[in-house]
């Protein structure tokens, strides 16, 4: 029985780390094919508890993943966000990112 317990507190752990994985990858591919916004996802990494579609997702953000963002240009998020699908990400919420975190500049893609 400890076993199951364990394997189940382990599981929200996993949900993160296979999003940060996810990350980095679309990143990599971003940056060999010379995209500006390339770095975007790996500055979120810190909200990536945040965002994620996990039912153990953070109900708030961390002060880290809000110092990330403020260097995040918005034109980016929507460039990243209105793209292929990333998996266990919660789009709404990664893009309600700034006014979440009290930041001036809101982001509204179309």
């Amino acid at each position: 029985m400890s076993t199951m317990r364990i394997s189940f507190t382990v599981i929200p752990y996993l949900v993160v780390a296979v999003f940060i994985s996810t990350v980095m990858i679309e990143t990599k591919v971003s940056e060999a094919q010379g995209d500006p916004c390339s770095g975007v996802m790996q500055q979120l990494s810190a909200c990536a508890p945040f965002i994620t579609t996990s039912a153990s997702a953070t109900p708030e953000t961390s002060s880290d993943c809000c110092v990330s963002l403020q260097s995040v240009d918005v034109n980016c998020m929507c460039q990243v966000f209105n793209g292929p699908t990333i998996p266990n990400l919660d789009r709404s919420k990664a893009l309600s990112l700034p006014q979440t975190c009290n930041l001036p500049n809101t982001v509204s893609c179309s």
